[in-house]
């Protein structure tokens, strides 16, 4: 609830999301924000929650599973500004959909 509070305010100061929206979650991580989104889209909504790091989105796919967010598709992807292969010493990336 607070951290749903925080999510709500930094997340979605433009748009709060509605019963049967879709939402692109990018840099999910292990799904601490995609929670609040699945909650907020409900049943008839979907949350498209992508992760580059292989290990932390086996992690968001765990916890959509346990947490029973059917309506996640978790992909283990990473969006860049411009095609091509991130390099391995660029740290940050600018999201661009």
């Amino acid at each position: 609830p607070v951290f749903e509070a925080k999510t709500i305010d930094y997340f979605c100061s433009a748009y709060t999301p509605r019963p049967g929206d879709v939402v692109i979650d990018v840099g999910a991580g292990i799904g601490s924000e995609t929670g609040y989104f699945s909650k907020a889209v409900g049943p008839d909504g979907k949350v498209i929650a992508i992760e580059a790091h292989p290990y932390t989105c086996l992690c968001l796919r765990k916890f959509c599973e346990y947490n029973h967010f059917d309506n996640v598709t978790a992909l283990n992807l990473a969006v860049l500004e411009a095609a091509g292969t991130p390099s391995s010493a660029s740290r940050s990336f600018a999201f661009l959909l």
